[in-house]
């Protein structure tokens, strides 16, 4: 009984990597809820950031990194949502995920060594890699 009162469990913590998991779940859920297709379009926005984090688990990424990949994944969906309205328009999205993936390993490579400058980074990153995939993919749509 004694043990218990001097280690209490330790809730107060959430990761960020949950934090942001959680963000990007939420806002897929968002903003496929809409429609009567869900399951095939949460699919289509949600798959491919996982598969982002999922890759960058294999790379070995900490959980500060997964976090702020994860909350730079879930603006550019949510940004993307209200900047797209055509329905060809999303393939876009589709084809901004290796700028977001070479982002999200350059974020890994080059992480900064103090854990409170790495989610930051990751998200820095990740948004270096959306702007520059956008960049490319406007040149060679015209």
């Amino acid at each position: 009984m004694r043990s218990i009162e001097r280690n209490p469990p330790q809730f107060t913590r959430i990761p960020l990597a949950a934090m942001g998991v959680g963000l990007s779940l939420a806002v897929a859920i968002y903003i496929t809820g809409k429609g009567p297709f869900f399951l095939e379009n949460f699919a289509y926005t949600w798959f491919p950031q996982a598969a982002v984090l999922c890759i960058s688990l294999l790379c070995k990424a900490s959980r500060e990194l997964l976090g702020g990949m994860a909350i730079a994944m879930a603006l550019y969906l949510l940004l993307f949502d209200i900047w797209v309205t055509d329905a060809m328009g999303w393939l876009f999205y589709l084809f901004s995920f290796p700028g977001i993936l070479i982002g999200a390993l350059l974020s890994v490579v080059f992480s900064p060594s103090r854990k409170v400058f790495k989610a930051l980074g990751a998200f820095v990153w990740v948004v270096a890699g959306i702007v520059g995939n956008l960049a490319v993919l406007a040149i060679t749509v015209r």
